[in-house]
């Protein structure tokens, strides 16, 4: 029965799907509050990590619970037809609540941006980026709780990074057996998202993204929303402001490029020091 219901919803006379916006950036950077915050606009429904909806179409995209899945993706894994399927789900989606707007967030996306890119030609790209340093601490502090790279042994995601950056040569196939932490290992998460997304965005005409430094969304986070709902035709509104003025916060110290230590600075590249002097990286 649901899944006549679903059917139904698909074919009925709504209007369509906008282009969904697309948040880009390493987890721990500060993509869940970003789309939280976006997600309180009225013409907003924001959704994250639907990972039980992408793999339903695509399986390959499930590299959590599955030993065969995949870290990166590009068009060449695309086929219109299960493209046609989660362009479905999505304004499914954007019925149900309401919403012109869908706004994804999952952060392995930055490794799949050509893939993404085949199946939604128009989306919108939002870049949130954080200094690596922080972001590799935060990850370790993730990974103590829940398992950042694999839960019970299972490290099959540190392996897929591993196998990705062998992919990308030097000096990138080079630095796994460089990381010997959980710190160090997130921060080679972090220098490989964050270089994907920015590879990716460089090639895009400017009005299809928009970059984000998280220093800037903290410490101006109304503006830097504003910004971004403006880059998508949308105008601010009271409750988003409340939420990002009473929710949007630095929880832990700033760092910078001076705390780092030589193997850091190594792992992290010439990317960790731009980030601490931009605010953009594409």
């Amino acid at each position: 029965m649901r899944g006549k219901i679903k059917n139904l919803l698909s074919k009925l006379p709504f209007p369509e799907l906008c282009d969904p916006v697309i948040i880009l950036g390493c987890g721990r950077s500060g993509t869940t509050i970003l789309g939280e915050a976006l997600g309180h606009h009225s013409n907003v429904f924001y959704t994250n990590e639907p990972r039980a909806l992408w793999q339903r179409v695509y399986p390959e995209t499930d590299i959590w619970g599955s030993q065969q899945g995949q870290l990166n993706l590009d068009e060449s894994d695309t086929d219109e037809f299960r493209n046609r399927q989660i362009r479905r789900l999505f304004k499914i989606m954007s019925i149900r609540h309401l919403s012109s707007t869908v706004v994804e967030k999952v952060p392995i996306r930055s490794f799949r941006t050509g893939f993404i890119d085949d199946i939604f030609p128009k989306a919108h790209y939002v870049h949130i980026f954080r200094n690596g340093l922080e972001v590799a601490r935060s990850i370790e502090s993730k990974h103590r709780k829940d398992g950042w790279f694999g839960r019970n042994g299972n490290n099959y995601k540190w392996q897929e990074l591993v196998r990705y950056a062998r992919t990308q040569g030097d000096p990138f196939d080079k630095l796994p057996k460089k990381c010997s932490t959980i710190y160090e290992k997130g921060l080679l998460e972090w220098r490989l998202s964050t270089r994907a997304a920015v590879d990716f965005l460089s090639g895009l005409p400017n009005h299809r993204y928009v970059e984000v430094p998280y220093r800037a969304f903290v410490d101006n986070s109304v503006e830097m929303t504003d910004y971004i709902l403006s880059s998508i035709g949308l105008q601010l509104e009271e409750q988003v402001e409340k939420f990002v003025e009473s929710n949007v916060n630095r929880r832990s110290p700033e760092l910078s490029v001076r705390d780092a230590s030589d193997v850091e600075l190594e792992i992290g590249g010439n990317l960790l020091r731009k980030c601490l002097q931009n605010d953009k990286l594409s």
